[in-house]
Parts: structure tokens; sequence; C-alpha cells
């Protein structure tokens, strides 16, 4: 029942964006506070700008990218040389998704074409990484939810210190991206595209090193503090209930984007959200929100 309650409240145009920024500024563009974003029984997310007295790096360059039509996520952390080059990085990517030949996200596919979307996205992504200089470089961390006769499963693309955990009810959280420093605009592909199942009940975590920053209990640590949130709560309430108990520090802190993502209820919301800093000159997507 509550899951019928939750698709009708996805169907009936309930996600919404809070924020304390400035109303009517274009809804890609940040305004230098905290954003939230949330779509109730399905996503929630949230960009933070960094607090530092160096003012030397723009105060956010990470972004982060929801399209919710093509059942693509994805988080991206600028190297500060170019303040839109997380930005820019996510549009070429979700452009990749949305021309993906055979890929049709309402569509359930057998399993083992899996794999051939997997080869289309190898090719695809190399030539988009040929068109990235060194100056843009940036992290990627993503993931394209994938249907099939065999249940959901997920295609992850990733390059970077940026993060992807799977949580399933009743299972340790377990940490699906593998850290390393090929950072987009340094390599000629993607360090890891693996393909992962999805069980019944699975919330993922896409997050950009921002996070190491939050003051975690030392007895319960990161994923203790992260598997009990998501154990209690909505996954839309997730980023802002973390920010409030654990964006603490006195120190400067690192900008933070996250995506904190329930598949199960995917086909019901068909928007594109792109949340990112205020650069000047950043491409700007359509986006929808309440």
């Amino acid at each position: 029942m509550k899951e019928a309650q939750r698709s009708q409240s996805t169907r009936s145009g309930a996600c919404r964006m809070k924020t304390s920024a400035r109303r009517d500024v274009a809804a890609l563009m940040y305004g230098g506070e905290k954003r939230f974003f949330q779509c109730p029984g399905v996503a929630g997310a949230c960009l933070r700008p960094r607090r530092t007295n160096d003012r030397s790096f723009p105060e956010i360059g990470d972004s982060l990218l929801m399209d919710f039509g093509h059942s693509f996520f994805a988080v991206a952390d600028g190297s500060g040389r170019s303040g839109g080059a997380s930005t820019a990085l996510l549009v070429k990517f979700d452009q990749m998704i949305q021309r993906l030949s055979g890929h049709d996200p309402l569509q359930a596919y057998p399993a083992e074409k899996v794999g051939d979307i997997i080869r289309k996205i190898e090719m695809e992504s190399e030539s988009i990484l040929q068109t990235i200089s060194l100056s843009e470089s940036s992290t990627l961390t993503g993931i394209l939810i994938i249907h099939t006769d065999e249940g959901l499963r997920g295609i992850v693309l990733h390059s970077g210190d940026s993060l992807l955990f799977q949580f399933v009810p009743g299972d340790e959280l377990k940490q699906m991206s593998k850290t390393n420093f090929w950072m987009i605009g340094r390599s000629s592909r993607l360090y890891q595209i693996d393909d992962v199942n999805i069980p019944p009940g699975t919330i993922f975590v896409l997050t950009t090193d921002g996070i190491s920053d939050l003051v975690f209990p030392g007895s319960t640590g990161r994923d203790g503090c992260l598997t009990k949130l998501l154990g209690e709560v909505g996954v839309e309430e997730v980023p802002e209930r973390l920010l409030s108990k654990y964006d603490v520090s006195p120190l400067p802190v690192d900008d933070l984007g996250m995506v904190v993502l329930k598949p199960e209820l995917l086909p019901f919301v068909g928007r594109t959200v792109m949340m990112s800093g205020s650069t000047e000159g950043e491409p700007l997507l359509p986006v929808e929100h309440g």
C-alpha cells in the first residue's frame, strides 16, 4: 500500500527543489547556499558549497544529474581549473545516454543484452573523453538503470575518487566504485564500467569526495551512519538529514554533491534535474522542478 501511495505521489508531480537561493535564477544555476531536491520514494539530492577562505577556486565545482526519463544518475567533481567542467561533462554523458542506440528505459531487455549496452557505452565514452582537455578535468560517477527479464540491473560508469554505494536491506553497505586517480581529461577511457545486480529494495548513494569532510561518530563511522539513516527515513530525506546531523566541521571543507536513489519507481517520473555551480558560461539543460 505504501508503494502504491508513493507511486501516485510521484506521478502527481510531488518532486520539489528546496533552496535558500534566489528563486528567479535558472534552475540549473547555484545561488551559493545549500540546495536540496526531493522526489518522494524515488530520490533525494543535495549540493553544498565549500567553506574556505581560499578564493582562488570557485565556491562549488561539483555537479549532479538526475535524468529520470532515461534512468541515468551521476555526480561529478571538477578540478577547479574550469568552474563549469563538471557540468559540461555531465551534459555530454547524458546526451550520450539519450542517443544510445537500442536503449529504451521502459523496455525489459533479455539479461544477456546488457553486455551489448556496455560495449556501446565503452565506445561512446571514449569518443567523449577525447574532447576533454586537462584544464577541464573532473571525476565522474554514474549509474544507468536497465530493466531486464531477470529484474533491474545497473551499469556503473566511474573515474576518479567520487563514490557509489549500494545498500540492500538486511545487508551491509557496499562501495561499488573503485577509487582511482583516472580523472576525466587525463585518461582516454573510463576506469570502471561494470554491470551490477539490483535486488528489491536497493538504494544507491552517489557522492563526491566532500562526504569525507562530514563529521561521523568514531564508533559508527561513515558507513554505519549511512546504513542507519537509509534504513530509517525515505530516500528523499537522506541528504538533508545527513547534512543536518554531520556537516558540523569548524574547519574548511570541500564542496559536496550527493544523489540518493531507489530505482524501483523510476518509470513513474520523466524529468531531468541538473544541479551545479553558478559559473558563467555553463551549458543549460531544460530542467523541471516544483
